[in-house]
């Protein structure tokens, strides 16, 4: 097992730097899921997103219409 730094953006969008532990057999982004994260990487990620804040993403996208980014107009 070895502990590395991530970022993590919670259920609120907000980004926090936390510690994880890893272990060397197993791919990280599969870690990043059994910790209830979408990585934001497939190989290697140091960011992970919490699945509750992606389901509310896909339900604003789908049902809203919304955008994950705002665009600005020149």
């Amino acid at each position: 097992m070895y502990a590395s730094t991530i970022f993590v953006v919670d259920h609120e969008g907000q980004q926090h730097e936390c510690r994880a532990s890893f272990c060397p057999c197993e791919e990280s982004a599969l870690t990043f899921i059994r910790y209830n994260l979408w990585p934001a990487l497939p190989t290697n990620p140091k960011t992970g997103f919490d699945l509750r804040f992606m389901e509310l993403l896909n339900i604003l996208q789908l049902e809203c219409h919304m955008p994950a980014k705002l665009s600005k107009k020149l």
